[in-house]
């Protein structure tokens, strides 16, 4: 895509903003933005989508720009944001588990990920290739740390 393809598209957002509040204008903007490496401007723009309303897309949007840029801590207070409107969000789950490889954390990884019965981890049994804990088991589970690096490095390989 060219850069000015990127202009043109931005171009046409900023029209549809000029005559209404359009959430989906502006998370479509919010993304151009940063695909354009404007950083700062799309978090203005994620920020403002949530000064209308509680929206699911920027906060994870939000997530997203704050763990590429290392604020971790934030990163995860908008996933957990997201966790508290839809309880049964694994992607928001699996990002914050992430993070939490990132940052060496284990203990909170396994508490992260068996959130929910283990139904994230029995998602990706292909992928560990170990034994799934059961419903009434999955807290008895134990994460080690080449499980969970090797687990991450398969995902993001695909």
């Amino acid at each position: 895509i060219s850069l000015n393809n990127y202009e043109q598209a931005r171009e046409y957002f900023e029209e549809i903003l000029k005559n209404e509040k359009n959430i989906f204008a502006m998370l479509e903007l919010g993304k151009l933005e940063v695909e354009l490496g404007n950083v700062y401007t799309a978090r203005n723009i994620f920020v403002d989508i949530l000064r209308e309303k509680e929206d699911i897309l920027a906060l994870f949007q939000l997530g997203k720009l704050e763990s590429s840029s290392e604020n971790y801590e934030k990163a995860k207070m908008y996933f957990k944001r997201i966790i508290d409107v839809d309880n049964k969000d694994c992607l928001s789950r699996f990002e914050i588990a992430k993070i939490e490889i990132k940052e060496q954390n284990y203990d909170d990884i396994q508490e992260e990920i068996g959130q929910k019965e283990g139904e994230l981890i029995r998602q990706y049994r292909p992928l560990l290739n170990t034994q799934i804990p059961k419903a009434e088991n999955w807290r008895q589970w134990e994460v080690k740390k080449f499980d969970a690096e090797e687990v991450m490095r398969r995902l993001l390989d695909e």
